[in-house]
């Protein structure tokens, strides 16, 4: 239960945060990463992700079947338990095809009735609260448990064991937190998570003057694991590519901003060649394939 408390307190430390010297930024992501550390590599986790490895060699029929029986589970579990659903009918799928019957629901209606799709079934107070980044429109506010951290973690694992990369190796992060201050000119622009052996590197600060210091530190860990929005990825591409420099790392993994994904996309095989592996591992998207088994205690 701690996860939503410290997830409701980070704005209010934010502030504190960009104040800090950078030696006390890496003692807070450490400590924040501490905290995330014990729930994305807990026995839970693991449990999961050895039952997505073993579900890997399904048939397409075996596939389709668990597909139609988890919407079927989820839309049960809607209906019994998320007050917006409650007055929809008790439909039995017996094919994808009945899942026309329900009505479909657009953004409008999910902003003005944002808290009646909370499901019942999560106390409030292990409730963990986010919010989307409106890139696509007005941000939402959104809930989420434990148990699906948990889940959401063993999911990006086993896209990683893909790759032939282990749960905890060294890796190299573009996303979406404040890593340095806003006014922050010089570097260092990244942050140190150390108990998942994890840098931060912030995207806000990413320009051609800061360039030559980005370019600089991934060199330093090269052969590393890099991850980040693809958009990103791209930029950092096209400053490669003008550089003049090869930076191979061990692996490459692109989380879509879904704001920007559409506009990257042709960006995708110029970073897919520049920040390849000398091993050959290319460029992997976060969506993982068709062979999903999502456990049922984890929704």
């Amino acid at each position: 239960m701690l996860e939503p408390l410290v997830r409701q307190s980070l704005p209010r430390l934010q502030h504190l945060y960009d104040r800090a010297p950078a030696p006390a930024r890496h003692l807070l992501t450490s400590a924040r990463g501490w905290v995330l550390t014990r729930l994305r590599y807990s026995r839970e986790t693991f449990a999961i992700l050895d039952e997505l490895r073993s579900n890997e060699s399904w048939s397409a029929a075996q596939i389709a079947n668990h597909q139609l029986q988890s919407l079927q589970e989820t839309l049960d579990h809607a209906v019994a338990t998320v007050p917006f659903y409650a007055e929809y009918p008790r439909l039995k799928l017996r094919s994808f095809d009945d899942f026309r019957r329900l009505p479909v629901i657009d953004r409008e209606i999910v902003l003005d009735n944002q808290d009646r799709f909370l499901s019942r079934a999560v106390p409030a107070r292990r409730r963990i609260r986010a919010g989307t980044t409106g890139t696509t429109g007005a941000s939402l506010r959104v809930a989420y448990s434990e148990n699906l951290v948990r889940c959401n973690w063993a999911f990006l694992l086993r896209q990683r064991t893909w790759a032939s990369v282990g749960a905890r190796e060294r890796r190299v992060t573009f996303q979406g937190p404040r890593i340095a201050p806003a006014q922050r000119s010089d570097p260092p622009f990244w942050s140190y998570n150390v108990p998942e052996r994890q840098v931060l590197m912030s995207i806000f600060h990413l320009s051609e003057n800061s360039a030559p210091a980005y370019l600089d530190f991934l060199l330093r860990h090269r052969g590393e694991v890099l991850e980040g929005f693809p958009s990103v990825l791209g930029i950092l591409a096209d400053f490669v590519l003008e550089a003049g420099v090869r930076i191979p790392m061990k692996a490459t993994f692109a989380s879509e901003d879904r704001g920007s994904v559409r506009r990257s996309r042709v960006r995708h095989l110029r970073y897919d060649r520049v920040l390849r592996s000398d091993s050959g591992v290319r460029t992997r998207g976060d969506a993982p394939g068709p062979r999903l088994r999502i456990p049922r205690n984890s929704r």
